[in-house]
């Protein structure tokens, strides 16, 4: 009888501790949820914050972006320039070595004869 009333109030003595350590995990779980969710909060206001920054932003026309136009501009012009100029100089060596080759073979005949 003795040996039951010892293994009944070990049981009792872990079940409590066990009681004690499910009560210390509630209050941790109570203290991090607590803590996340002021977390959470304070990101959403600076996401807030961001969003705001980010439509005043798009609004707005950098200083230089009339220069950058112009220049954009040009650059497409005398791409446009150096194109041409670029056929026409590709024609006229393709040009001058048909000719090239031409004067050969009119040397190579006259030699020839």
């Amino acid at each position: 009888m003795k040996a039951v009333e010892n293994e009944v109030s070990e049981s009792i003595n872990a079940l409590e501790r066990h009681q004690q350590h499910m009560i210390t995990t509630i209050d941790n779980l109570s203290s991090d949820q607590t803590n996340l969710e002021i977390k959470i909060e304070k990101k959403k206001e600076e996401l807030g914050r961001a969003q705001n920054r980010l439509k005043s932003l798009q609004g707005v026309r950098p200083a230089y972006m009339d220069e950058y136009e112009k220049q954009e501009i040009d650059l497409i012009r005398l791409y446009q320039v150096y194109v041409e100029r670029f056929r026409n100089l590709a024609f006229l060596e393709q040009q001058l070595d048909e000719h090239v080759k031409t004067e050969m073979e009119a040397a190579l005949v006259s030699d020839f004869f």
